[in-house]
């Protein structure tokens, strides 16, 4: 196995060059596609294997033949995972994992195994982004989509920490099609 500076590294096998370079993906909700191609001749019978070694289990997803055998994964990632079903025709073995979670950030590996070696094809790293937290990002925003004129009046956003009392009062006029505030804050 060579390294170079790029992070890539290279490994030949008996009839095979591989090249591994490692991709990092960042998710905040829904669903991710963590990348894996191979652009090799597909040996017969291969099973295509996604796996996290930081976890026991380590198999996130196998796939054997045409079908996926998730009898050995980790129960984490249960019925969140796909890969494409023309993989092994098309050599995309990218793997989609839906309603990605805070513990699911890590380094995950795909690989090829057939009856005599394993060859890594691709490292991803995945971190998955926390939803933002409007109290420490100090956006209390209230939005009023289409507003109209009976939307018109005073908003109160009150914050309460500890004995301390923070409000803003954001007084709306909606006239027709547009609108004007007057805001006001006050510390208790």
């Amino acid at each position: 196995v060579s390294i170079l500076p790029n992070g890539a590294a290279w490994a030949r096998t008996t009839d095979l060059l591989i090249s591994v370079i490692p991709v990092k993906v960042e998710v905040e909700e829904g669903s991710v596609l963590l990348p894996c191609q191979y652009t090799g001749f597909v040996v017969e019978d291969p099973t295509m294997i996604w796996t996290r070694t930081d976890l026991n289990p380590k198999s996130v997803h196998l796939r054997q033949e045409e079908t996926d055998d998730l009898s050995g994964q980790n129960q984490r990632y249960s019925g969140r995972t796909s890969m494409r079903p023309d993989a092994l025709d098309t050599g995309d073995f990218s793997l989609t994992l839906r309603n990605p979670r805070l513990t699911d950030s890590g380094d995950y590996t795909c690989s090829i195994r057939t009856e005599r070696e394993e060859l890594k094809l691709t490292d991803v790293q995945l971190h998955v982004k926390g939803k933002k937290n409007p109290i420490t990002t100090g956006d209390l925003s209230l939005t009023l989509k289409h507003p109209t004129e009976r939307d018109s009046g005073g908003y109160i956003c009150t914050i309460y920490r500890g004995k301390d009392i923070l409000t803003q009062k954001v007084v709306l006029q909606v006239k027709g099609q547009r609108c004007s505030y007057r805001s006001e804050v006050s510390a208790d």
